[in-house]
């Protein structure tokens, strides 16, 4: 069992010397996944792939420059640090560490779920909420995310004065770093609706 792949798009490259190929995918079994057809893009063409890389955005195949996607990487790493520094601040541990006890504190499991719902927080059912429930702490480690500070702060009472400046700047990052790098002229190729 493995992947059946075949060349459903090839064009000639920007110098001329290669192409640009786009692959359909599929497994070779009948067993049902997530994805039973994907595509692929490659650049069949050393001078290209130097300079070039094929990124699929929905349904379109776009062409961006590789010094675009490196400084895009930076980017993207510069926020995750950002974020970092941002959860690492006291006023935003203080936060944290709020929520975290008066999450603990409420009076029964059903209620945490009510408000974690109500925030937006949180978005399975109640039966798999207390299947993985073990307590605020555990909870904000591994959920809490940057987002989430100003509702945690209003929801424990504390003043958001100290976190906004933290925050407006991590959004300021993060928010470059959520363009995508542009795309070199029009879309190589689209791939259709119906696979």
């Amino acid at each position: 069992m493995g992947t059946d792949r075949y060349d459903e798009f090839s064009c000639p490259c920007t110098c001329g010397k290669g192409a640009f190929v786009v692959e359909h995918c599929e497994k070779d079994h009948p067993w049902r996944t997530a994805t039973p057809v994907w595509h692929t893009a490659r650049i069949d063409c050393p001078d290209c792939r130097t300079v070039y890389e094929i990124e699929q955005r929905g349904a379109p195949f776009v062409l961006v420059r590789l010094v675009d996607v490196q400084a895009h990487a930076m980017l993207r790493e510069e926020a995750r640090q950002a974020r970092e520094r941002l959860m690492a601040q006291p006023e935003v541990v203080a936060v944290v560490n709020e929520l975290a006890e008066y999450l603990d504190k409420l009076p029964s499991m059903a209620e945490t779920y009510r408000v974690l719902i109500a925030q937006r927080w949180y978005y399975s059912s109640l039966g798999t909420f207390r299947k993985g429930w073990s307590g605020g702490a555990s909870w904000v480690r591994s959920s809490m995310r940057p987002d989430y500070l100003l509702q945690a702060s209003h929801l424990t009472g504390l003043s958001t004065e100290a976190i906004e400046p933290l925050l407006a700047e991590y959004e300021a990052i993060h928010q470059r770093a959520s363009v995508e790098p542009p795309a070199v002229g029009s879309p190589i190729y689209t791939v259709s609706q119906d696979g």
